[in-house]
């Protein structure tokens, strides 16, 4: 079933940064750039690593960094699963590691 207004009772709520994510999509490989920024920024970024795998490193580009050029590591151990709270705009593929090892889930958390 699509989704319906009607019964959402916050339809009419303008979604800010402070709220609840409305939408979430898994990062894929398309996704993942040293010179172009994702199709749609993220609000926050949630990540699964399996504790079989090795750790996972994101390199991004915060939404308001001043410059493109402008990366920050983050790094989840194995067996974490972490909501990390940075709205980003670009995830690297330089500096990133390990995005698409087996059992690690990257969601973009979208307003």
């Amino acid at each position: 079933m699509p989704y319906t207004p009607a019964s959402d009772n916050f339809a009419t709520v303008a979604p800010d940064r402070s709220g609840p994510s409305v939408d979430a999509i898994p990062l894929t490989a398309a996704m993942v750039s040293d010179t172009t920024d994702l199709p749609t920024y993220a609000k926050a970024l949630r990540v699964y690593v399996p504790a079989t795998a090795s750790a996972v490193t994101l390199t991004v580009t915060p939404l308001a960094a001043a410059t493109d050029t402008i990366s920050v590591p983050i790094t989840i151990p194995p067996g974490a699963s972490t909501y990390e709270a940075i709205s980003v705009r670009r995830i690297w593929a330089t500096g990133s590691v390990n995005l698409f090892a087996a059992g690690v889930q990257i969601l973009l958390l979208r307003a």
